[in-house]
């Protein structure tokens, strides 16, 4: 547990392929699994178990994907991170330990040649499913917009954010929507209305 990041993401990876391998029922996994997570949660920073879930979700997605085709790496991160999302993530309760998990994919997405650049948003609704609340993607979004008006980011992270705005599976295609639909119903009932 005192290695880094890397270290334990392929201590989870590892642990995901014996299982796909072995084919072993989902209860076994599940409680693997739940001991893992909840022993990184209390041995590391947050910072760090939210970068090694996500790199160990994102190696398992890797080994299977065919990387070359957008379809094929939708479809894995699909399976994998709606299989094993809501037991790794279950303890990223904190809004500031779910924004530090939509960084650690955006640090993985601006890796040069990252074959998960194109599926950036699709990655984020993904995550959106498990515990990575809209209010941390809202607040992700708004300091990178913020960050472009200022003239800071990079051209890379220009493109990874106009990524995210102009896919419809993205947050900004439907999920915001939906935030800030429901936030303006809470905001008017809040008025008397």
């Amino acid at each position: 547990m005192e290695g880094g990041a890397e270290d334990l993401s392929v201590e989870i990876v590892g642990l995901l392929e014996t299982a796909y391998e072995r084919r072993e029922p989902m209860t076994k996994i599940r409680k693997q699994l739940e001991r893992m997570s909840e022993t990184l949660a209390e041995a590391v920073p947050h910072s760090k178990y939210a970068e090694a879930i996500v790199k160990g979700m994102l190696l398992a997605v890797q080994r299977r994907a065919n990387l070359n085709v957008l379809l094929s790496i939708q479809e894995t991160i699909d399976q994998v991170f709606d299989t094993y999302g809501p037991i790794l993530i279950q303890y990223a309760t904190s809004k500031t330990t779910q924004i530090q998990i939509i960084e650690s994919v955006e640090k993985i997405c601006l890796e040069p040649q990252s074959p998960f650049f194109p599926v950036f948003g699709h990655i984020i609704q993904t995550l959106s499913r498990h515990c990575v609340n809209v209010e941390a993607i809202v607040d992700w979004e708004e300091r990178r917009k913020e960050a472009r008006e200022r003239g800071i980011l990079s051209p890379q992270e220009m493109n990874l954010l106009r990524n995210m705005e102009n896919t419809q599976s993205g947050p900004t295609g439907g999920i915001l929507e939906g935030f800030e639909i429901g936030k303006g119903s809470q905001d008017a009932r809040d008025m008397g209305l």
